[in-house]
């Protein structure tokens, strides 16, 4: 009986002191980073459904569960360090995107798989255009008069505008951690 419980007891703390140690490991990490920084990891954890909690960029439970999950046995200081980015203006992943005019004046956008509603809002933006161009009696003179009423129409929609270098970057971090 007495080898049971040992053994029992043992299993027990191998089991769990990679978890306490991950979390500790989780903690430190997340509050060395700035409020905005803890923000943006909260946002991506709840966009990817890991974390249920508001985003307010405090420890708790929620962000200690959903960093831990996340990492699933991986390093977590090297996902938060990849995850300490800030968007500027209020935008989240739930709500950034970029436009990347080219010089066929074609608009092509760049945003997170996680804003759900940036397909429709683009879409019926594209819609609206013409309409909006002769309701605000613009007149044409370059094609950044139209990006600019474009970045307006999504504004209304919810949509913040993020420079496409920095987001790019978000990006490229973010799916290199899915890999």
């Amino acid at each position: 009986m007495k080898a049971f419980i040992i053994t029992a007891l043992a299993l027990t703390v191998s089991l769990t002191l990679p978890m306490l140690s991950a979390a500790s490991e989780a903690k430190s990490a997340f509050q060395s980073l700035g409020k905005c920084e803890r923000k943006f990891v909260q946002d991506f954890l709840k966009v990817e459904r890991y974390y249920h909690s508001s985003i307010d960029g405090a420890w708790g439970k929620g962000t200690e569960k959903a960093i831990v999950k996340y990492a699933n046995g991986r390093s977590v200081s090297n996902i938060i360090k990849r995850l300490g980015k800030c968007l500027p203006g209020g935008a989240r992943l739930s709500n950034a995107y970029s436009l990347r005019p080219n010089l066929s004046d074609n608009l092509h956008s760049m945003h997170y798989t996680g804003n759900k509603n940036f397909t429709p809002a683009y879409n019926s933006c594209l819609n609206e255009l013409p309409n909006l161009l002769e309701a605000n009696k613009i007149k044409v003179k370059s094609y950044n008069d139209i990006v600019n009423l474009f970045v307006e129409c999504l504004a209304g929609k919810g949509q913040i505008r993020v420079e496409e270098k920095m987001f790019s970057k978000i990006l490229d971090a973010i799916e290199e951690l899915g890999s």
